[in-house]
């Protein structure tokens, strides 16, 4: 599912009308409390959130990436979640 709007995301989430695998998203901080493996996105991230991130075993991918960098970002943390 690929919803232009974390918020929306957060909702669907919260609804449980889909199992998510896999959160890419520019706003972390609206999915910290979930056990979703995710992927945070950022040209300057946030140093605070890049703690939290790193404390959950999630991955930071800085932009500009390509889309080879984006598919092994994917792959390591849907790696990752099977052991969460």
């Amino acid at each position: 599912m690929i919803l232009s709007e974390p918020a929306d995301a957060r909702r669907v989430f919260e609804s449980a009308r889909a199992r998510l695998d896999l959160v890419i998203t520019n706003q972390p901080e609206l999915f910290l409390d979930v056990s979703v493996p995710l992927i945070y996105i950022s040209g300057a991230p946030d140093r605070q959130l890049l703690l939290e991130i790193e404390a959950r075993r999630d991955a930071l991918l800085r932009k500009p990436f390509t889309i080879r960098d984006l598919r092994e970002a994917v792959q390591v943390a849907l790696t990752r979640g099977e052991s969460k």
